[in-house]
């Protein structure tokens, strides 16, 4: 791919961490190839290291949670003078929206 070392291993890193990739280790007992096949074993650190991570987020969410009050959310009124759009309107705003970001 043409990716550095450095780079690489920022992008797994932050991929194994990831709460996805810590339930799946912990629910499975082999690693899976990208073919789909399994390949080697899960061992016991890797699957301890995965219970650390999502115990570590958990407590976060838990204090993040309890730090917060639930403020209500204003809700904005459209101004009289728009008319309601048509789908094919909106459909039209979003593609050209996706397209400024691809460029």
């Amino acid at each position: 791919m043409g990716w550095s070392l450095p780079y690489t291993l920022g992008v797994l890193a932050r991929w194994k961490m990831a709460p996805a990739y810590c339930r799946a280790v912990l629910a499975q007992e082999h690693r899976v190839a990208l073919d789909g096949s399994p390949a080697e074993a899960i061992d016991a650190k890797a699957k301890d290291l995965a219970a650390k991570r999502l115990a570590r987020l958990a407590e976060r969410d838990t204090a993040n949670g309890a730090a917060k009050p639930a403020a209500p959310v204003p809700v904005k009124s459209k101004p009289a003078e728009m008319s309601p759009e048509t789908a094919e309107q909106l459909r039209a705003q979003v593609r050209a929206s996706l397209m400024r970001r691809r460029a």
